[in-house]
C-alpha cells in the first residue's frame, strides 16, 4: 500500500523521513514515499505524478513555518484529488492541531504524540489489503515507539543548528518560486468558484495563475513533462487563455474560432519541443489546435 509523505522545509522533511522508516517496522504492506528518497537524475515531476497516481494514503507533515507554504498546499491538494478524503491526514509537528488553518485544517488533523500517531497507524492498517490483528499491531507499536520518539526529540533539537539547506532539484525550485508569488495573487483575487476537492478556497491557484506569476512565462522554462504533470494536477479545470497558449508554444499570433478551435501562426516551422507542448495543451484543454507556418493570420 502506497503512502505519500508530504513535507516542506528541513524540520518537516526530517520528521517525514523518520515516520516513513517507523511505518516500515510496523506494517510490512506499507510502502512509504518521501521525495528525498529519489535517485539522482530522476525527473522529479514525473516521479511525483507517478507516485500520486499509485498512492492509497497521504500524510502531510505541518509545522508553524510551512503550513502556509505554497508547495505544501499544492501537494496536499493533489493528494486530496488522488485519494479518498478520509485518507489525507495532516500531522501537526510543532503546533496545536487547532492552529492549522484551512485548507489543511479541513482534514482530520492529528498531533505528533503517541496516542495520535497510534490512531494514524491503526487507520493505515485498516486500509491495508491484509491488515494486522490489533494485538500484533499494538505490540509492534509499543516496541518501536520509544526509538521513533527519541529520534523525533533529536530532530527537534537539531533544528536551526545547520544553515546548509538540502539540495533541491530544478523543477521543485521553479515550482516553489512560482507558487510563492501565486499565493499572493490568490489572496487578492479570491474566487467564488467551487472546487469539489479543494473547496472554494483560492489558495489552490489555477495553472494560468501559476504561469503568470513568472515575470516572463516561457516554454523554455518548463519542460513538456513538467507542463503535462502540472496540467494533470491542476484541479481547477480552468482553461488557459489564448494569449498564454501562444506564449507557451512560441507562436507570434493566435486566432480563436467559433467552435473553440485555435490556430497558431509561426514565421518558421515550430521545433519538436513546441509541437510536443501544443499536443499536451490540446489534449488537456480538449481543443483542436491548427498550426500555420509563414502566414500572417490577418484573414
Amino acid at each position: 500500500m502506497k503512502v505519500f509523505l508530504s513535507w516542506s522545509g528541513d524540520y518537516s522533511r526530517d520528521v517525514a523521513g523518520a515516520f516513513g522508516e517507523f511505518l516500515r517496522f510496523l506494517i510490512d504492506e506499507v510502502d512509504p514515499f518521501v521525495s528525498t528518497n529519489m535517485d539522482p537524475g530522476t525527473r522529479w515531476l514525473d516521479k511525483l505524478s507517478t507516485e500520486l497516481e499509485l498512492t492509497n494514503f497521504g500524510i502531510v507533515f505541518v509545522t508553524r513555518e510551512n503550513q502556509q507554504k505554497p508547495w505544501l498546499n499544492f501537494e496536499a491538494g493533489a493528494l486530496a484529488k488522488s485519494v479518498e478524503h478520509g485518507r489525507v491526514i495532516p500531522i501537526a509537528i510543532d503546533l496545536k492541531t487547532t492552529d492549522i488553518d484551512p485548507p489543511l485544517g479541513q482534514f482530520q488533523v492529528q498531533a505528533l504524540d503517541e496516542e495520535s500517531v497510534r490512531r494514524v497507524v491503526e487507520q493505515l492498517n485498516s486500509a491495508a489489503d491484509r491488515p494486522l490483528k490489533s494485538d500484533i499491531l499494538n505490540a509492534k507499536f509499543d516496541k518501536w515507539w520509544p526509538d521513533f520518539n527519541s529520534r523525533l526529540d533529536a530532530i527537534g533539537a537539531n533544528i536551526g543548528k545547520s544553515t546548509v539547506s538540502a539540495p533541491v532539484r530544478d523543477d521543485r525550485d521553479i515550482l516553489e518560486e512560482v507558487l510563492a508569488t501565486v499565493r499572493e495573487i490568490a489572496r487578492s483575487t479570491r474566487s467564488k468558484e467551487s472546487d469539489l476537492v479543494w473547496g472554494d478556497l483560492a489558495s489552490r491557484p489555477s495553472f494560468e495563475d501559476f504561469l503568470r506569476a513568472r515575470r516572463s512565462p516561457s516554454s523554455s522554462k518548463l519542460s513538456p513533462n513538467a507542463l503535462e504533470t502540472i496540467l494533470r494536477l491542476d484541479a481547477t479545470s480552468r482553461p488557459l487563455s489564448s494569449d498564454m497558449v501562444s506564449h507557451l508554444v512560441g507562436a507570434f499570433k493566435i486566432k480563436e474560432h467559433g467552435d473553440g478551435a485555435l490556430t497558431l501562426y509561426y514565421k518558421d516551422s515550430p521545433h519538436a519541443k513546441e509541437r510536443e507542448l501544443i499536443d499536451i495543451i490540446s489534449k488537456a484543454m480538449k481543443v483542436r489546435i491548427n498550426v500555420v507556418v509563414g502566414e500572417g493570420g490577418d484573414d
